[in-house]
Order: structure tokens, then sequence, then C-alpha cells
């Protein structure tokens, strides 16, 4: 299969054209039992789990654009490694379509986002024109909450190597406790 065929409207502009056709393939060319043309090397099945995110990366190992075009199969996921939150209010829909895409409460100008920027974490929000502005809300004080919260795990985690290093700098003893007797 053409992974990149349904892709191509979104970077030609048209992210409402990817997401229908990218719904159907997940729903019809994929099954428990498992998908057409399976030729065993692993790229079906991960188009279906970067699909599934609402993500695609057209150049794998040449470009670290991801495109954006489908809604992911999933209201809210998490991807830790990143420290990214990926969140489609309209998930739950037959075919939802896309009004706009968010990073870190802002819209993303353009049909993808590098990969640095999401080294960086935050959470990307799909948006849907049913979607209320309520959630956006909601998503942007999740969002605030998360960068804060990895500012304190990294001020904390430098915290205690520098204390480990101070450690390892301290003079040995001059003499050792053993069995309550002092030993030089």
């Amino acid at each position: 299969p053409a992974h990149h065929l349904p892709y191509l409207f979104s970077m030609l502009g048209d992210q409402n054209r990817t997401a229908r056709l990218v719904r159907d393939v997940l729903f019809r060319a994929y099954s428990p039992e498992g998908f057409a043309g399976d030729e065993d090397n692993g790229e079906m099945g991960s188009w279906y789990v970067l699909s599934a995110m609402g993500l695609y990366q057209p150049a794998p190992g040449v470009a670290e654009n991801f495109t954006l075009g489908a809604v992911p199969l999933f209201p809210r996921l998490r991807l830790w490694e990143l420290d990214v939150t990926v969140e489609a209010p309209s998930a739950s829909e037959v075919y939802p379509s896309i009004q706009a895409v968010l990073w870190r409460s802002k819209a993303i100008a353009g049909t993808s986002i590098s990969y640095s920027q999401l080294r960086t974490g935050g959470i990307l929000r799909f948006l849907s024109p049913e979607d209320s502005s309520f959630g956006n809300v909601v998503s942007s004080f999740r969002g605030a909450f998360q960068r804060a919260a990895k500012q304190v795990r990294s001020r904390a985690e430098r915290s205690v190597e520098g204390a480990a290093g101070q450690a390892s700098a301290l003079p040995a003893p001059s003499a050792v406790l053993v069995d309550d007797v002092m030993v030089d």
C-alpha cells in the first residue's frame, strides 16, 4: 500500500480529506486478525500506530517533520518518553474533521510539527468544530501544569546530581566504626 497517499492531501492543505481517508484505512484495512498486504517488516504496523496518534512521518530518517492530518483514535494519549500528551476530544466520531491543531495551546501554522518540538514536551490538541471552548481552557491549564512539573523535576534531578557530586568530593573519614570499635 502507498501510505503517503492519504497524507498528500494534508501536505497540500486539506487536513479534513486526509482525516477521512485515514479513518477509512484504519477501520477497513486493519483488524485484530491482521491487515491486507502484511509484508511483516513493521511498516504497516508502524503506520497504523502513528496514524492512530494523528501523526505521519513522510521521510523517516531524512526529515524530522511529522505531518498532522488524521484525528487520533483516542481522546487522550500520553507519549511518556517525549513527555507529550495528544488530545482529540472528537476522537470517538466516525469522521471527525480538523478545525485546528494546537501545540502548547497555540495554533500550528501549516500541517506539520517537528520532532525537535515534540521532544520539548507539551500538549498536542486536535480541535474539531464541535469541540467546546471550555475543553481548550482545561487543556491550556493542563499544559501549563505539565510544563511546570517538568521544570520542577528537572531542577530536582540537577540538585540530586549536584549533591552526589559534592558527596564524592568529601574527604574519606580517617576512622571507621566497626562493631562499636573505632579503627584508625
